[in-house]
C-alpha cells in the first residue's frame, strides 16, 4: 500500500486567507507598536536591553544572496521632564497620535515602573475601539506626506 494511499485526501483547494479590514489593520500596528514599547520599557526597568530584529538580504562572500537577521532601532515612546515625570505618546509614523478631541498626545505616567501597566490599558483601548477615529486620522495625515513626497518635482526653466 502507498503511503499517498493512506492519508485522506480532499478536493478543496487552498483556502484564502482571511483580509484585515483597514480598521482592524491599524488596530493591529498599534498594538504591535505598543507591545514593543512595553517589552523596551521592561527592559529598561530590568537593566537588560531589548533587542528587536529585522530579516534583511545580504551577500556572503561567495556571491549568494542570503537571508540575516540585524537589530532594528525601535525609538521610546516615552520621556521624562525635567522634574522627573515620565509621559507616554502613542506615534504613527513620525507623530504623536492625539489620545483626545482636545489633541492631547501624551499620557502622564508619572514614575516609569508604572508605564507597563498603562501600555496594557491603552491595548484594551485599542482592542476596544476606543482609539480608531484617531488611528484613521494619523494614517490619514501619513498618506498624505507620503503621497507629497512621491510626487516628482516640477522642471525648472
Amino acid at each position: 500500500m502507498s503511503h499517498i494511499a493512506k492519508l485522506k485526501l480532499s478536493t478543496q483547494a487552498l483556502a484564502q486567507t482571511s483580509k484585515l479590514t483597514p480598521k482592524e489593520a491599524l488596530r493591529v500596528r498599534a498594538i504591535n507598536h505598543l507591545t514593543e514599547q512595553r517589552a523596551l520599557v521592561e527592559g529598561h526597568l530590568s537593566g537588560t536591553p531589548h533587542l528587536a530584529y529585522k530579516a534583511v538580504t545580504r551577500k556572503d562572500g561567495a556571491g549568494n544572496r542570503i537571508r540575516v537577521q540585524e537589530p532594528r532601532h525601535i525609538r521610546r515612546g516615552w520621556f521624562e521632564d525635567t522634574k522627573g515625570m515620565v509621559f507616554f505618546s502613542i506615534r504613527y509614523g513620525s507623530k504623536a497620535v492625539a489620545l483626545d478631541k482636545a489633541g492631547n498626545v501624551s499620557i502622564e505616567v508619572g514614575k516609569l515602573a508604572t508605564l507597563p501597566g498603562v501600555i496594557d490599558t491603552l491595548i484594551e483601548a485599542i482592542k476596544a475601539g476606543e482609539l480608531d477615529t484617531q488611528l484613521a486620522g494619523a494614517a490619514a495625515e501619513r498618506k498624505k506626506v507620503l503621497k507629497r513626497r512621491s510626487q516628482p518635482k516640477p522642471a525648472q526653466a
